[in-house]
């Protein structure tokens, strides 16, 4: 059963992710260019992006917007049914997994980067036959007004199935980590393939989504030891005072 005393440091693994984001942002601080080097390896002149041509990727480019909706419903649905505190951790993996979903991919991603950022798609930009200009991930720009390319909404969808060792111990932490980044590059490079997101767009969601994941441990966790019931010693301490004070002459007044 999962106390907040035996949950270990909320903030574990934030170094980690501190590392990981300094290395992107140096990456492209250097390497500028890099989104168009690598969608360059599935672009042909005469055929476009030829992975878009395929049903199976097309396939799961309509699956998945469905499969984020299910992994809400998901955690919605057990944040409901998964009752008693032998259920709690499950509870709690529901939990953050209904938050990532509503305020990580619906919000974060798709509400406030997607319809903000204004960067270009790889099939809109003039370097793979389109009219628009490319712009680094990390420039808020004006080349697309909604639905961009920062961050990408499918790959998202994936890494946020981390969320789901949110409040587990290290090893289980440390395996839905790898789960949600391997989803999400995934499903990022079928984004990719088919110039529909660059590589920053996913390197960056799964940042977003991981990121979000670290803060949800703490905050969840605050509010769990705010709802926590006081100890049975304490609460028969309480009673045993009350019942002292209630017997003592003094409580009973003059006779």
């Amino acid at each position: 059963m999962v106390t907040p005393s035996r949950m270990s440091n909320p903030w574990s693994g934030s170094l980690l992710w501190s590392l990981c984001l300094t290395a992107s942002v140096l990456l492209y601080g250097f390497w500028p260019d890099i989104d168009l080097s690598v969608s360059a390896w599935f672009f042909d002149a005469e055929y476009g992006f030829g992975a878009n041509r395929l049903d199976v990727v097309q396939t799961v480019h309509r699956i998945v917007p469905y499969a984020g909706w299910g992994l809400l419903a998901l955690g919605l649905t057990g944040l409901v049914l998964l009752r008693g505190r032998a259920r709690l951790a499950q509870r709690l993996s529901a939990a953050s997994l209904a938050i990532m979903m509503l305020f990580g991919v619906a919000l974060a991603v798709n509400g406030l980067f997607k319809s903000h950022w204004g960067r270009a798609r790889p099939v809109e930009v003039s370097t793979f036959g389109g009219a628009r200009t490319y712009t680094p991930p990390l420039a808020i720009a004006a080349e697309c007004s909604r639905n961009c390319s920062f961050v990408s909404g499918h790959a998202s969808t994936g890494f946020a199935l981390m969320s789901l060792g949110a409040f587990g111990a290290k090893r289980r932490r440390q395996r839905w980590i790898a789960i949600g980044w391997i989803a999400g590059l995934t499903l990022g490079a079928l984004r990719i393939a088919q110039g529909g997101h660059f590589l920053g767009d996913i390197l960056f969601a799964g940042l977003l989504i991981w990121g979000l994941t670290l803060l949800t441990r703490p905050v969840l966790r605050s509010m769990l030891v705010a709802r926590r019931p006081a100890p049975v010693e304490a609460q028969n301490a309480f009673r045993s005072s009350a019942f002292r004070r209630r017997s003592s002459p003094e409580a009973a007044g003059p006779s």
